[in-house]
């Protein structure tokens, strides 16, 4: 008897608890809406999206009725009866209505309430509820297909008020082809309001080139550290992202637009978690779980060196050859997508494979191909090369990664029907021509050496002491460590007049160098990249380096991401310390290293997986 109480009670509270949702969607018809306000261009664009989004989620259109569940107002198009009616309700009207593109949703005496405070604002909430709905901004971009849903409710105490950080936001697509309906689309699910022919100008305003035209490269802590310090130095009004095609760089673009319409929304330290909740929003939280990681390496390796800009030399006998290692870094996490792909739900295969298994998979070809050709140019001679097992070993390497690249390119170019055929424009890359070698490659060479892979090395950091900027001993008030940046995944932000400080034990004594990498990332205000280094008790020594696209010092930098500065001195067998102060503007600290080698050639800092 007690049992069957319980068993009621429980069933009671389970229908109160479902009573208390505002079901706008219950597995029968179609989603209804009723629009109060004086409809514009952009309302009435993002109630077709809305529209159709529904028909893609539900299998019909929404559609408009009076009375309906989902009411939509916009404030400042409505008649003086309607705005004082609404008043009287409990929406936060208050909280908008003075604001440029805010939105709020809130539910209401049985009603999901969307009040906008202008065209843009509605429209902005409308999509909001799309998003709701599981709808992906990337459905069409990305082909994020939406997933089928039978029941759609929002809980009796939501309420989500927005409005933006950014006055004007937006981007500029360079690409070739690209359907302009469709881009304004993408627009207003990012909840932009600027599609620019040309790049911003004028106070208050920053650009960003973030559009790669063939993979996804800047990291994402590039993206926040750039424009969150232009933000602080003054940028408000307008920001622009300059891309190629918005399918390449989705996140990236995201990220972008995430941050201009809410600048608190990401901080130095969740950038990983913002890239979760993407991912999850994509293909789903199982798959987003073991996607970050992988995906994280990689963001470390082009960080390391973009793919497209591959024309510089690894050095095989450095720190026990980080050329391998490198390209065995890229080789696991190919190996580590297979079981992934098999958790992503078939509706978002092509997705899968366009923004996470083709940029993995051509980065690393791409790294093969270009650095094993320079290792066969490097050691084979072209009177012996036929010979050279050693420099045949790395051409056929480079030459097979070559035709899988190739292939590879097709395959994206012949998904869904060759949608995307015209979008990955790679004629215009030099490094996509065919590899060079010391010599002809021979059917019978490419069939004795076609298994070889990359070969284990061990890091050794010989005579060098060298740690991540985030392991210091002491930092100033103010100091960030920004996630997803560097070659360390974790630089470091140092305002002006703040100070890292570091110790170490020098083992050897006489001269050796002391080297900086700071990130290659020109100032909003226009400043040098300018530091101060001191050594123990001695004199700080003032190191600058002037952003300049014309100068052939900064194009190296910032293809390597990192701005070298070397420090010469003379060190005792004794304990040392070393402080980096950063001068006029914020500096970001990646990496450092105390070098015995003054003139030693290499690549990648030698950090130990302790030191990470």
């Amino acid at each position: 008897m007690k049992r069957n109480i319980l068993t009621i009670l429980l069933c009671c509270f389970v229908l109160a608890s479902w009573a208390k949702d505002v079901v706008w969607y219950s597995g029968r018809g179609s989603v209804e809406y009723s629009f109060v306000g004086k409809r514009t261009g952009v309302v009435d664009m993002a109630l077709n999206m809305f529209a159709e989004d529904m028909r893609a989620v539900t299998g019909h259109r929404a559609e408009h009725r009076a009375g309906a569940v989902i009411e939509i107002f916009e404030l400042d198009k409505m008649r003086d009866k309607d705005f004082r009616r609404l008043q009287r309700r409990q929406v936060p009207i208050d909280r908008i209505i003075a604001k440029d593109d805010a939105f709020a949703i809130c539910v209401e005496g049985g009603h999901i309430v969307v009040l906008g405070s202008n065209a843009n604002g509605t429209a902005y909430g409308i999509l909001e509820l799309s998003r709701l709905a599981g709808v992906s901004p990337w459905a069409w971009w990305g082909d994020v297909t939406p997933l089928r849903r039978h029941y759609l409710a929002l809980a009796s105490d939501y309420l989500t008020i927005q409005w933006p950080s950014v006055a004007r936001r937006g981007f500029v697509a360079q690409g070739h082809g690209l359907d302009s309906h469709r881009l304004h689309q993408l627009l207003l699910r990012l909840r932009g309001n600027l599609l620019r022919h040309a790049d911003c100008d004028g106070r208050g305003a920053k650009c960003m080139e973030i559009g790669e035209r063939w993979l996804p490269s800047t990291q994402p802590g590039r993206i926040y550290a750039e424009m969150k310090t232009a933000y602080d130095q003054g940028a408000r009004h307008e920001w622009v992202a300059r891309i190629d095609n918005p399918r390449t760089v989705a996140y990236q673009l995201s990220l972008f637009m995430d941050m201009a319409w809410n600048i608190t929304y990401v901080n130095a330290t969740n950038i990983p978690s913002h890239f979760h909740a993407w991912l999850t929003e994509q293909f789903g939280e199982q798959a987003a779980d073991r996607l970050l990681p992988v995906l994280t390496e990689y963001y470390h390796l082009v960080g390391i060196r973009r793919p497209e800009q591959m024309n510089v030399e690894f050095m095989a006998d450095a720190f026990g050859n980080e050329l391998e290692r490198y390209l065995a870094n890229y080789e696991a996490l190919v190996k580590a997508l297979t079981p992934i792909a098999a958790l992503v739900p078939q509706e978002r295969s092509e997705a899968f494979f366009a923004w996470v298994d083709y940029p993995v998979r051509a980065a690393w070809l791409m790294a093969v191909k270009q650095l094993q050709a320079q290792e066969a140019r490097h050691i084979g001679r072209p009177s012996s090369f036929a010979r050279d097992d050693e420099a045949l070993s790395s051409a056929v390497r480079s030459w097979t990664a070559y035709q899988q690249l190739l292939a590879l390119n097709r395959k994206f170019s012949g998904m869904l029907d060759g949608k995307w055929e015209h979008t990955l424009s790679l004629a215009h890359m030099p490094l996509m021509a065919e590899p060079k070698f010391p010599g002809p490659l021979s059917h019978d060479a490419i069939k004795r050496f076609a298994q070889q892979g990359p070969e284990p090395f061990n890091l050794d950091v010989g005579n060098t002491i060298t740690r991540n900027a985030c392991h210091f001993r002491r930092a100033t008030k103010g100091v960030q460590t920004v996630s997803m940046l560097g070659h360390s995944m974790k630089a470091v932000m140092v305002p002006p007049g703040g100070s890292l400080s570091y110790s170490f034990f020098s083992e050897l004594r006489g001269k050796a160098v002391v080297r900086v990498a700071a990130i290659a990332m020109p100032d909003y205000l226009g400043h040098d990249i300018r530091l101060a280094v001191r050594v123990d008790d001695g004199e700080a020594q003032i190191m600058s380096v002037r952003p300049d696209a014309h100068s052939p010092q900064w194009q190296t930098a910032e293809q390597r991401g990192q701005v070298i500065i070397n420090v010469d001195v003379n060190l005792t067998r004794n304990s040392h310390d070393i402080e980096i102060r950063a001068l006029d503007t914020p500096v970001f600290i990646d990496q450092l290293m105390v070098d015995y080698d003054p003139v030693r050639e290499f690549y990648i800092f030698p950090v130990t997986a302790e030191q990470l």
